[in-house]
């Protein structure tokens, strides 16, 4: 028998397994580190490394912005379905200075910005791992 989990943990762990999954699905290696110091991923492609720091949020809420300070390359935003269906939940990937740059549009949940410039991509996620 398990140790029950908290709810934030639940749903930011399936978070970050879902980002993973996707890379894997563009053969992009990543893993999570050995201690979670604010980067929940690092991915690998060529000789680039990236630390991915990734925010979930379910049922309408909001994402928990990184901390200021926080050491992270990309930020993922993800909206786990309601049904924790994987196929239907959705991803966004954001350097770091351009999630500061965005800050509003991400708490404000501004999906017509988000989908129009930062919704995940193949063709996004290797431009960000090569920047």
């Amino acid at each position: 028998m398990a140790n029950p989990l908290d709810n934030n943990i639940h749903k930011g762990t399936v978070g970050e397994i879902l980002v993973q999954l996707k890379l894997l699905t563009l053969n992009i290696e990543s893993f999570p580190p050995l201690k979670d110091s604010g980067t929940d991923l690092v991915a690998h492609i060529g000789n680039s490394y990236k630390g991915i720091q990734v925010k979930t949020k379910q049922d309408g809420n909001k994402w928990n912005f990184p901390p200021k300070g926080r050491i992270y390359d990309i930020l993922a935003l993800v909206e786990l379905d309601k049904n924790l269906l994987l196929d239907q939940s959705k991803i966004w990937i954001l350097t770091k200075k351009e999630a500061e740059e965005n800050k509003q549009t991400i708490s404000n949940c501004n999906y017509e910005i988000l989908n129009n410039k930062f919704k995940f991509s193949p063709k996004r996620i290797r431009i960000l791992m090569k920047s």
